[in-house]
């Protein structure tokens, strides 16, 4: 037998453990029968502990306290170290000319010398973000000069914001001693209070041979450019930036099996379990945080006081670069809508977790270095603390699969009429009722399924199954409470019972689910303990006048 989750237990215990397959009637000598006549079909004790403590679900853990209260424990995790969603820093390209417009005409042999500072932009991707300073740990620098003098040109141009890890010496790019890449990772830039701009210092000296002559009409023109620039830290001022930190979703088989509605758990919590090394305080945004029936329809999301307020995870030492700090996140019932979420019983949590930088003061110094990561371990705990409001569970069995029909011989005349009866010694706190349904499948395009017939009728409300036992203050069972239930079967039913059916008629077992409510409220909820027990017994009570020998 499948075991599955505790509330669609009576309906599995009902219809699948009694499997009157199992039971052999052939060998039986059987008298001719005037009058009632019962046919047990079986009998099944179970307790909470052997339903629920089987699930095969990788994600799902279970544990039973010292009271025996049960609580679900799913895990998940997620990660990001996307560094470049905060700050980019691509190719930077600026470029310029010397200014000769006051230099006289010369003839050679003579040495014309020249001197020049200029700005430049060192802005990121976003010029929002103010850059303070940044450790190289790959790229190179390219200086490219253009000129029609005539002689020879010498020059050097110091880069006085790039500078030398050890001991800050400019970066200096000369005609002797051109610079093809950055001596890495040795070199650094500071921008401290410059804007994100830096200074270039042109110095150089034009050296005219004989016959040669400078006129005032020629150019020199350079350009500077930073290419594949890879960065071991960077500090600065890095605003607000939303990114998205984790994309992941859970499947949660448990919550397959429970119906779309009508089930709400006292105190579930789910804790997220951050891991920050960026030097960035992070403002997590839950409001994409769904759940859904595992196929993208009708997405539930959360709401509440911790999606309006972003709590916010602690950045690293700015000291200490790349030293983790963890923070801890909890959802719950004080500060969001988690137990109306998990009541649409979502057969998938997605976890589109956001995340938005600064989130207190857009001011504030950051760093980040080529090892950040955010990382989450994601634990959900759900104890058994349940309220249940028409909870609907069904079953389907085909004719054949779900009860041997033979005691009603080959005409459903000789049956007069036919009783259901289910008798129950509950312990597990909520009540029940049942419908059965024969219903048909027909194989069409579109696939149609019709009702055929419901016992009781459609006009008599379902039969009392189960009935709740006494529970106390504290949400827990202290006797189990007895019930006994007949369905009656009419001619229609019993015909459909006795005619062999056809490959598309099946039986619907819709069983409804409530726990106790007070007068005036339906706030109660009651606990799921371990060593609940739920004794089923379950037969069949024919009038009829028949020789069984004759079936």
């Amino acid at each position: 037998m499948v075991k599955k989750f505790v509330f669609i237990a009576f309906s599995v215990i009902l219809f699948a453990g009694c499997n009157s397959n199992e039971l052999e009637f052939d060998n039986i000598d059987l008298p001719t029968v005037n009058g009632a006549f019962d046919f047990p079909l079986g009998t099944a004790t179970y307790t909470i502990r052997e339903l629920i403590l089987d699930q095969e679900d990788s994600t799902l853990d279970f544990q039973v306290d010292e009271d025996s209260l049960i609580t679900l424990l799913y895990y998940d995790s997620m990660s990001y170290e996307s560094n470049t969603d905060f700050i980019q820093i691509d190719d930077i390209s600026n470029g310029g000319s010397i200014d000769l417009s006051g230099v006289a005409a010369t003839a050679g042999p003579a040495v014309i010398p020249l001197s020049q500072s200029f700005t430049f932009d060192f802005n990121p991707d976003d010029p929002t973000d103010v850059i303070d300073s940044a450790f190289y740990s790959g790229g190179e620098v390219t200086v490219n000069v253009t000129t029609d003098v005539q002689g020879v040109l010498d020059y050097t141009f110091t880069l006085n914001n790039f500078v030398t890890v050890t001991n800050e010496v400019p970066l200096v790019v000369s005609s002797t001693n051109p610079v093809r890449g950055l001596a890495i990772p040795q070199h650094k830039v500071l921008l401290s209070g410059t804007g994100n701009m830096f200074t270039v210092d042109f110095a150089g000296n034009i050296n005219l041979g004989a016959g040669q002559e400078f006129f005032g009409t020629e150019s020199i023109t350079f350009d500077i450019t930073f290419a594949n620039q890879t960065f071991s830290v960077i500090y600065g001022k890095f605003g607000m930036d939303t990114v998205q930190v984790g994309s992941e979703t859970l499947n949660i088989e448990f919550f397959r099996e429970m119906g779309e509605e009508g089930i709400f758990f006292g105190n579930p919590e789910m804790r997220f379990f951050f891991e920050n090394s960026f030097g960035i305080p992070i403002g997590v945004d839950f409001s994409g945080l769904f759940g859904d029936d595992g196929e993208g329809g009708t997405q539930t999301f959360l709401t509440g006081d911790v999606v309006e307020n972003l709590p916010v995870i602690a950045s690293g030492d700015i000291n200490n670069p790349g030293v983790i700090v963890r923070d801890t996140i909890v959802l719950s019932n004080g500060n969001s809508s988690i137990v109306d979420l998990l009541a649409t019983s979502p057969a998938r949590l997605g976890f589109d977790v956001s995340a938005i930088s600064n989130p207190e003061d857009p001011n504030r110094i950051n760093f980040i270095t080529d090892q950040n990561e955010i990382n989450a371990t994601i634990e959900i705990e759900i104890p058994l603390e349940v309220r249940l409001e028409d909870l609907e569970q069904s079953v389907n069995l085909s004719l054949n699969d779900g009860f041997n029909t033979d005691f009603v011989g080959d005409e459903g005349s000789e049956v007069d009429s036919a009783q259901l009866r289910v008798v129950t010694v509950n312990e597990m706190p909520f009540s029940a009722t049942l419908q059965i349904q024969i219903r048909d499948s027909t194989l069409t395009t579109p696939p149609s399924d019709s009702l055929i017939h419901t016992m009781p009728a459609v006009n008599v409300p379902p039969v009392d199954v189960l009935a709740s036992p006494f529970i106390n203050v504290n949400g827990e069972v202290t006797d189990p409470n007895g019930n006994f239930a007949n369905i009656p079967l009419d001619s229609t039913g019993i015909a459909l019972f006795s005619t062999p059916p056809t490959k598309q008629t099946y039986i619907q077992m819709r069983v409804t689910l409530n726990t106790p409510g007070s007068l005036n409220s339906r706030d109660i909820f009651v606990k799921i303990l371990a060593d609940y027990r739920l004794e089923v017994s379950l037969g069949i009570r024919a009038f009829l006048d028949v020789d069984l020998d004759d079936l």
